[in-house]
């Protein structure tokens, strides 16, 4: 038995010596003029470039991945009309060829390009402003300007194929006719609503392939994503007839939105192929079903890796008759709260789902370089107490107020890979962007009791005063790593007795106050015990509720680490 032991002790310790884990490169605060509300990184230099929402000069700048420095990386000319914008943009991205696409709204109108959709501007009708797609090269000059219909503002509104065509949302008068042979070339004429939502495709050199409305009684579309073989789109129905089939198609995952009032919205996803026809369509959720509001970066609730689709949906329960959305053995398989509760779910590329689980916090869903799921969110300071924080976490303790939480949800879907907070002692929230190595990390911080903060890694100083408060603005840049224990300094702790009938007993010559995290896992790898705790001189930690067998028990700092084998007898 003691062999048997001793061969699954040496696997976890092979497993626990390598964690993914991530470092924090640089960090700023201060030096951004406004709040990041349009980003993307360059998947060539992992640059981070951005337009804040304060930049009266309308520049795209970007952070230096290896420096953090900030550079201006193109300006939009502006208008000679005086008090006119030079561009709003909705949201920016890289096809691949490293270009920049951007897709936004200008009172310029003399920026168009000979040879695209529409080289002169179109009248604009719902919104103010003239709506264009650009397209930028690696040296910041323009390749090509087209004006365009009016896009849909604060969406997840423009996404890129394989073959970088174009696909952006855009607002039509139902009375249009739109491209033949697509899904639906004419509005609902039917309903109220003057202006329905329309999807477009456009050329790699700015030219119109087609476009079809998507639009049915009142209903929004909030994100597009391309995937390897097809169009993704994900949005709701606000209509009240519940049995309204228009978005779903025959044997979807649910056919019907079921339950509906005048408050009771229902999501749907939708699978197009990349020449304007509809695949399949399902609506999802029991109750009243929306997509989640990411914090900055419009709708980041949309995630295709290959054609596996992820959505997070906010199930809302008015009357608290709480319908469980989750699946067997999912990683939260139960609801958290009383009447709010986010899901994460997994659809294969036919439409049928895969897995849904309940979530402790989500806003944004992103991939890694690897393809991990990336989680963001929001927690408070008594949210669950540190329950969904892993061992490999950067920041374990929460900082203050409010605490922007990351998590990594594993591909089945049953697993906490990773689980970390990013805070200090204030509140903040943020969104993440990925980058090969890893991700920036960016958003608000307020109410701080101190100027100096451990956002920035050069010794910035937040904005306020002492009586409100002070607050700024922060970017991050993470590294991934796999560590063993030789990456870390020792603590120079003594662990005993060993073996142990009721206590461990930890000795150290410094104090580590509030950083310090016990862990304790059995032969199998599975964590057990998880504790933060204050070293000073001796601490004891009871396992007498353990049963007999061979444990190893994990201590952990910042910088520090020292893992120790006992036997329980």
């Amino acid at each position: 038995m003691k062999k048997i032991y001793l061969i699954y002790l040496f696997i976890l310790i092979i497993n626990l010596n390598y964690a993914q884990r991530y470092h924090q490169k640089w960090g700023d605060v201060g030096n951004i003029n406004g709040v990041i509300k349009v980003a993307a990184v360059n998947p060539k230099d992992n640059n981070l470039y951005f337009i804040n929402d304060l930049d009266i000069f309308s520049q795209i700048q970007y952070f230096d991945y290896n420096t953090g420095k900030k550079q201006i990386f193109y300006s939009f000319p502006r208008p000679t009309i005086d008090l006119k914008y030079a561009s709003v943009n909705d949201k920016i991205m890289f096809d691949n060829q490293n270009n920049l696409i951007v897709y936004g709204r200008t009172h310029n109108p003399d920026l168009g390009t000979n040879g695209t959709y529409a080289p002169t501007t179109l009248s604009p009708t719902k919104f103010t402003g003239y709506t264009f797609i650009a397209k930028i090269d690696t040296e910041g000059k323009i390749v090509w300007f087209t004006y365009f219909h009016d896009l849909l503002q604060n969406k997840n509104s423009l996404t890129i194929d394989n073959q970088n065509n174009i696909y952006v949302l855009n607002m039509r008068h139902k009375t249009e006719t739109l491209s033949s042979g697509t899904f639906q070339p004419q509005g609902d004429l039917n309903s109220q609503m003057e202006y329905q939502t329309v999807i477009s495709k456009i050329s790699p050199s700015g030219k119109h392939l087609w476009s079809t409305f998507y639009f049915n009684d009142d209903s929004d579309i909030y994100s597009i994503e391309a995937g390897s073989n097809g169009l993704y789109v994900y949005g709701t129905y606000n209509g009240n007839d519940s049995n309204n089939h228009f978005f779903s198609s025959p044997n979807s995952f649910q056919r019907i939105p079921g339950n509906k009032t005048s408050t009771n919205n229902k999501v749907f996803l939708s699978k197009f192929n990349f020449n304007g026809q509809r695949d399949w369509s399902t609506y999802y959720g029991e109750q009243t079903s929306l997509t989640p509001e990411s914090y900055l970066l419009k709708q980041r609730n949309l995630l295709v890796i290959n054609d596996d689709v992820y959505i997070l949906t906010k199930h809302m329960s008015p009357n608290g008759q709480i319908s469980n959305m989750a699946s067997k053995n999912s990683y939260i398989s139960t609801p958290l709260y009383f009447n709010d509760n986010t899901t994460l779910t997994k659809f294969k590329e036919d439409g049928t789902r895969a897995w849904s689980t309940y979530l402790v916090s989500g806003n944004s869903i992103i991939k890694s370089s690897n393809d991990d799921i990336i989680v963001t969110g929001q927690l408070s300071f008594n949210d669950h107490k540190n329950q969904n924080i892993t061992s490999n976490s950067h920041q374990s303790i929460h900082g203050g107020t409010t605490d922007i939480y990351i998590s990594i949800i594993s591909k089945d879907g049953k697993k906490l890979n990773y689980g970390s907070y990013y805070g200090f002692e204030g509140g903040e929230f943020g969104e993440i962007l990925t980058c090969k190595n890893g991700y920036y990390i960016f958003g608000n911080t307020y109410q701080n009791k101190t100027k100096t903060t451990g956002f920035s890694t050069s010794n910035q100083i937040l904005y306020g005063n002492a009586p409100g408060g002070y607050w700024g603005r922060f970017v991050s840049l993470f590294e991934t790593k796999y560590l063993n224990n030789n990456d870390y300094k020792k603590l120079n702790l003594k662990i005993y007795p060993n073996p142990v009938i009721d206590n461990i007993y930890i000795d150290t010559e410094t104090e580590y106050n509030n950083n310090a995290v016990v862990s304790i896992f059995d032969i199998s790898g599975k964590l057990i015990f998880k504790k933060s705790i204050c070293l000073e001189n001796t601490t004891n930690i009871n396992v007498s509720n353990l049963p007999s067998s061979i444990y190893v028990i994990e201590i952990k700092t910042e910088n520090n680490l020292e893992k120790f084998k006992f036997i329980k007898n």
